[in-house]
């Protein structure tokens, strides 16, 4: 198996376009479509994690709720959640920079 074969059986064994589909609009999935995903048997859970991150970075707001929520689904789905936590931890302070760059680059 040459080099351009292996990458194209590895892009259909993780079906990553519908992760592309997916990730290319997740701002506008819905809560619904977000927890399929993630419940997903068929997937793998590292995709899972980083389409969830892309997904809680993109948003505006994500309820305590829903977070509990999508949590319980990743941690079913077999995903380690310690990239998850260090992403909530810092983005706050993520947040704050930007703003910080965003006053100075309109001043």
């Amino acid at each position: 198996m040459n080099i351009a074969s292996a990458l194209l059986k590895g892009i259909k064994d993780r079906q990553l376009d519908y992760w592309f589909q997916l990730e290319e609009n997740v701002a506008r999935q819905s809560k619904q479509q977000i927890l399929e995903a993630i419940n997903d048997p068929e997937r793998k859970a590292a995709d899972k994690l980083r389409t969830f991150i892309i997904f809680f970075l993109s948003v505006d707001n994500v309820s305590k709720e829903d977070m509990v929520e999508y949590e319980a689904a990743l941690t079913n789905a077999g995903v380690d959640l310690s990239a998850l936590t260090y992403v909530k931890r810092f983005t706050p302070t993520f947040e704050r920079v930007l703003i910080i760059v965003f006053e100075k680059s309109h001043a």
